[in-house]
């Protein structure tokens, strides 16, 4: 009987979901089944799934959803809403198909494609909107609909979490017995399909059901466990602070990330917790980490100003200036409406607008005047005459710039003598073998295969730093070690090469034969370098053949 009214409650949520939710519902699911039916597979099996229908549903996704939160009632203007949302996510899709790349190519590259930029802002601004516009439905304190939110979408954890390992465990077991332990692939399909759909409809449902009273459990959760690691983290960052003024040591560059992320993690565990009386000291002290982060914002501002002073604005720091910014807007906002900060939704979608999209005033258009700004500086004195820290940053404006498209544009006006003088600097050199990411992707179509015993699938990754690739150990897809191979002379075509210059970027090669004979073709070479030049990560996908 218990067993029969957990499921009948089970079926009347999702049909509520489905019927306050029906489009975007029935999105989630359609976006399940296409991500269920591509993976792993190769792109030109399913062009029009990847490239098309898949992208085109995501963008309608929170268009769908703004509509169905803001016109629940008004069923005719809802429809058609949500047409309009679908007709204005089918005009992004023909609008990226101008460019002869793939879809995904262009939303991954915000730097060189305006539309990249303008999609994810209308994705983001949208789907924020449309919380905004549940919690002011609920008719419940930011606080409190906050952590109603919070405990839902914990529950679809847990439930998702026992769904993947029973999925698991089933799909193992019949792989096993009764395929023969073939066909792995069809378990990792059915854990895509029901996961997604559990999660995303999960989520739907979470913003349903917030008038429930919410559990001992997760109190405790949020009032002892939660505030105490978060007052933990507060206390060690001061206690960094406290060392700076006592060492006078500079502070690392991994500090803004570190309070950052501390803000990202902490907002919502302090949200949260204004939900409850101040009953006990951890909830009084966590209600007053707004103003105690304070001090961080001087070491966050010192800490990427000097990145600015020494190598000019780029569009990773710019979000930083802009998370900055943010920081200091909530805890403004925390202080005049005594913690009720649900206005931080608005002001973010502001903040998101005049980051990507908003003319001159946009990360990257604010970074390309920045570094014009600067690259100027040697037309009115030679590149040699000036101090070496300025040459630096002529250096550096003139790197960030040759790689965009845009900055190609200004690097007409430069003449041969003025680039040589750069190119050929110190400064330039140290700045190309410094902090660059290397991504390089190749088929495997047409190999000849003939005269090798096997083929294997590898791979090899790492962000041990430093990497060291004279000595590389792939493993196969069983996670077994198949072959240890010398990476570092293939490695130094690819940081040599210019990464401006296609005809040297077409010839790099992904093709490497062992002293013993046997052949790698890599299908993705993948890494990155730090300040020092040291290679940060690396990520190695391909196929070996054996002799």
């Amino acid at each position: 009987m218990k067993i029969k009214s957990i499921f009948n409650n089970f079926s009347s949520e999702i049909k509520n979901t489905f019927q306050t939710f029906p489009a975007t519902a029935t999105l989630v699911i359609l976006i399940s089944i296409i991500l269920s039916i591509v993976l792993d597979q190769k792109e030109q099996n399913f062009k029009f799934l990847v490239d098309g229908m898949l992208p085109f549903l995501i963008l309608w996704g929170p268009g769908s959803f703004l509509a169905e939160v803001y016109f629940s009632s008004k069923k005719r203007i809802r429809w058609i809403s949500i047409c309009f949302f679908a007709a204005i996510a089918l005009s992004f899709i023909f609008l990226s198909r101008q460019k002869d790349v793939s879809f995904w190519s262009i939303a991954a590259d915000l730097n060189q494609y305006q539309i990249a930029r303008t999609m994810l802002t209308w994705w983001i601004v949208l789907f924020i909107i449309s919380i905004y516009g549940i919690f002011r439905k609920s008719n419940l304190d930011f606080n409190d609909f906050a952590i109603h939110v919070f405990e839902n979408l914990t529950k679809i954890g847990i439930i998702a979490a026992i769904l993947s390992a029973g999925i698991s465990l089933i799909s193992l077991i019949f792989i096993f017995l009764i395929l023969d332990s073939k066909n792995y692939d069809s378990m990792m399909r059915l854990q895509v399909l029901i996961n997604c759909n559990v999660v995303g409809i999960g989520f739907l449902s979470s913003l349903r059901n917030l008038k429930e009273e919410i559990s001992s459990f997760f109190s405790i959760i949020v009032k002892y466990i939660l505030n105490i690691l978060l007052i933990i983290a507060f206390a060690i960052i001061y206690l960094y602070i406290l060392r700076i003024f006592i060492t006078q040591i500079v502070p690392s560059n991994e500090i803004f990330r570190i309070i950052a992320a501390l803000f990202i993690i902490g907002l919502p565990i302090w949200t949260m917790t204004g939900f409850f009386p101040d009953d006990n000291l951890l909830v009084k002290v966590t209600k007053k980490l707004p103003y105690i982060f304070i001090p961080f914002l001087g070491l966050q501002g010192y800490s990427i100003g000097i990145r600015i002073f020494e190598y000019g604005l780029t569009p990773l720091r710019y979000l930083c200036v802009a998370m900055i910014i943010f920081e200091i807007a909530y805890i403004v906002l925390h202080w005049q409406k005594k913690g009720q900060t649900e206005s931080i939704l608005i002001i973010f979608s502001i903040l998101t607008v005049a980051v990507l999209i908003v003319p001159g005033l946009n990360m990257f258009s604010s970074s390309i005047d920045n570094q014009k700004q600067t690259l100027g500086k040697i037309n009115t004195a030679s590149f040699e005459q000036w101090a070496p820290e300025e040459q630096r940053r002529i250096a550096g404006a003139y790197f960030y710039l040759k790689e965009l498209d845009d900055g190609k544009q200004i690097l007409e006006g430069l003449s041969q003598e003025q680039i040589n003088s750069i190119e050929n600097s110190s400064q330039y050199q140290d700045i190309f073998s410094q902090e660059r990411y290397f991504v390089h992707q190749f088929t495997l179509d047409g190999i000849d295969i003939q005269g090798f015993k096997s083929l294997s699938e590898i791979h090899f990754y790492s962000n041990q730093e430093p990497v060291i690739l004279n000595a590389v150990p792939f493993k196969n897809v069983e996670e077994e070690s198949v072959i240890t191979v010398d990476m570092s002379k293939l490695i130094q075509e690819y940081l040599t090469a210019d990464p401006t210059n296609e005809n040297e970027k077409a010839e790099l090669t992904n093709r490497l034969i062992t002293p013993e004979g046997d052949v790698i073709y890599f299908s993705l070479i993948q890494f990155s370098t730090d300040q020092e030049g040291k290679k940060a990560y690396v990520f190695f996908d391909g196929i070996l053949l054996k002799q």
